[in-house]
């Protein structure tokens, strides 16, 4: 019941929340414990992550995040999920954005692929990334199976430029 007076800022917030949240937790392998040093000011994983909330929240809104209301819920799942200064994060997503800096448009592109495969918004499924996600699936055994393919995706862009951040081989 309380659930239907909730705000579109809410909603986009648990959204977004949830939907980063599983890939910061698997980071504890990179760099010790915790997130790798300068994650919050790299320009490919603000474009991921940006990207990854914008469109979580805006789906379990039903479309009405949007705008300065999409700010306020990136500010909220940076300060969520960072434990950092959420204000100067966002500062430095929206130059970014401006900017169209390729790494962080790189970041949005492969968060908008993912998200778009895992929800069968995909018009064409011509993208590389995808092309070779499905055909390790397939060496695998598994060559239907979304999850793992979505998986392969996210360890071939997200966790790959992690890896790059964190100074792992």
């Amino acid at each position: 019941m309380f659930g239907l007076f909730e705000s579109v800022e809410s909603k986009g917030t648990k959204a977004g929340i949830a939907a980063v949240q599983p890939m910061l937790g698997g980071l504890q392998a990179f760099g010790g414990p915790g997130i790798p040093p300068g994650l919050w000011q790299d320009p490919y994983v603000l474009g991921y992550l940006n990207m990854t909330v914008n469109m979580w929240a805006k789906l379990h809104t039903n479309g009405k995040a949007e705008g300065g209301t999409l700010g306020l819920v990136l500010m909220n799942v940076y300060a969520a999920v960072s434990h950092q200064n959420a204000p100067a994060i966002v500062s430095l997503t929206v130059e970014l954005m401006q900017a169209q800096q390729p790494d962080f448009v790189r970041g949005m592109e492969d968060g908008m692929l993912i998200f778009l495969y895992g929800q069968n918004r995909l018009k064409q499924e011509i993208h590389p990334t995808l092309l070779q996600a499905k055909a390790d699936a397939a060496a695998m055994g598994k060559p239907n199976d979304k999850v793992a393919i979505s998986g392969l995706m996210l360890m071939a862009t997200w966790y790959k430029e992690v890896k790059r951040v964190a100074k792992v081989q």
